[in-house]
């Protein structure tokens, strides 16, 4: 963890230094939630499990893209020239991850009552292969793209946003500091991908929030939600 965050502290200068604020009121955020329960309630029974994930995801952004309207998550050239500093920054985090869900699995262990570990990837061992052929794509290009959407294109940047005063945003205060917008995007992330590898999601939902705000196009984020995902799916 002290390499990565030795590595982070020198790649983190060749970043903008900061995501541009998404300026839509947080309550938002509420409405987004509940149309992914909603919906959830709707289809859970009526769709394959990977379905009813897409759909919920989708229906939540779409929520927020009405009215929200376009929030500037890319910015023009900004990632062909970042895409491989994105993928250094996820090299340099694999010691602290690492770390992290070593951390994980002794608090399940000597501490924490349940089964630690990729629960996802446990089940993606036991399906039929037509099966997997179809799931796997969602795992690795679909679900990282709806995740960054809502994690650090809404949520991580709503929260660093200035809030509204009379219909204008305010020039001095933002809702939270950078780092409590890094944090509790990070937590809201884990909560959503359950108790087996909390630790580690916090991890990763930091560590992705981390790089939107120095690289400030969502692309590079889904790119390396993307090839995180593809690469622990093949060692799991």
């Amino acid at each position: 963890m002290l390499v990565t965050g030795i590595a982070l502290s020198s790649l983190g200068q060749l970043g903008r230094e900061h995501a541009r604020a998404c300026s839509i009121p947080a309550v938002h955020l509420l409405g987004a939630a509940l149309c992914f329960l909603l919906l959830g309630m709707v289809v859970q029974e009526r769709f394959v499990w990977q379905i009813c994930i897409v759909l919920q995801a989708l229906a939540a952004v779409a929520y927020l893209r009405v009215v929200g309207g376009r929030v500037g998550w890319f910015e023009k050239g900004a990632f062909t020239k970042r895409w491989r500093w994105a993928l250094q920054v996820w090299f340099a985090a694999l010691p602290g991850l690492y770390g992290v869900t070593r951390i994980n699995s002794f608090l399940f262990e000597h501490v924490v009552d349940g089964t630690p570990g990729n629960q996802v990837a446990a089940q993606l061992m036991e399906m039929p292969h037509q099966e997997l052929l179809l799931t796997l794509p969602v795992i690795i290009l679909l679900m990282p793209a709806l995740e960054e959407a809502l994690f650090r294109g809404y949520l991580f940047r709503m929260l660093i946003a200035k809030p509204a005063v009379g219909g204008q945003h305010s020039a001095h205060k933002r809702n939270f500091s950078t780092l409590g917008a890094l944090l509790t995007s990070a937590f809201v992330f884990a909560f959503a991908h359950g108790s087996g590898m909390w630790l580690p999601a916090l991890y990763l939902g930091a560590l992705l929030a981390w790089i939107d705000w120095r690289g400030g196009d969502l692309r590079l984020n889904i790119l390396v939600h993307c090839f995180h995902n593809a690469v622990f799916l093949a060692v799991a």
